[in-house]
């Protein structure tokens, strides 16, 4: 027996699984995400289109954040129907949700091409403009100016929230399906699965709160040789 396989005598049956994962993906989950993305592909550009041709009617509060509370919202309904042993309607709420998961990213980047075509319209304006002349406005008011901390998490609100929403949609339902589980053979097998996914939603929802609020909102300079990345300045091996 080799030293390897004395240290790690599970190694095989780790290879083993990581084989038939790889099958699995390759065979049966790759075609159909090859058909997603071809059906969410053609869904973005007739969305797009249809937000580019009503540009002039689309209100200024039809945000991606907007759609995003509304889908989160949805979730009460949702487990009211739940509990009244309901199926189909909460299973249209849930594809209604993912819907609108897709939405609010087609409506982030629409706001983010208008608002990006203002800007440069008003930088064109200002260039053709032969008036060379300036004001200067002083005020003694105090001007309150935000950290780059305060101006990362403004930036980074949109996918933060989004992601956050995400779990607070879906955590809630698995929560509740726990009450559901029938009585058979497979009950057991169902409790993991929902335990697991309630606890990877939960940690991954901490991780993003934890990101969110811990951010420095300046990424840590790249310096040949030294290590910024955490308080106490490292010399890179």
């Amino acid at each position: 027996m080799t030293g390897s396989a004395s240290e790690n005598p599970f190694r095989p049956l780790f290879q083993l699984i990581d084989a038939i994962v790889e099958q699995y993906l390759a065979f049966f989950i790759q075609p159909f995400l090859k058909v997603h993305e071809q059906i969410y592909s053609e869904l973005n550009r007739v969305l797009r289109a249809a937000l580019d041709n009503n540009k002039d009617t689309i209100p200024a509060w039809f945000t991606a954040n907007f759609i995003t509370y509304v889908r989160t919202v949805l979730v009460i309904p949702c487990l009211v129907l739940l509990s009244w042993g309901q199926m189909v309607l909460p299973s249209i709420i849930v594809v209604a949700v993912d819907f609108g998961d897709f939405l609010d990213g087609v409506v982030a980047r629409y706001w983010v091409d208008v608002r990006a075509e203002a800007s440069a319209k008003v930088t064109t304006d200002s260039k053709d403009s032969d008036d060379d002349s300036f004001e200067v406005v002083s005020s003694r008011s105090s001007r309150r100016i935000s950290s780059w901390q305060v101006s990362h998490q403004n930036k980074s609100y949109g996918g933060f929230i989004d992601a956050v929403c995400d779990k607070a949609f879906v955590v809630p339902c698995w929560i509740f399906l726990l009450s559901r589980v029938p009585g058979t053979g497979m009950a057991f097998v169902q409790y993991v699965v929902l335990f697991c996914l309630i606890l990877a939603e939960t940690a991954s929802g901490s991780i993003r709160f934890r990101a969110y609020y811990s951010s420095g909102g300046v990424p840590a300079p790249t310096v040949k040789g030294l290590d910024f990345s955490s308080s106490a300045v490292k010399v890179r091996q």
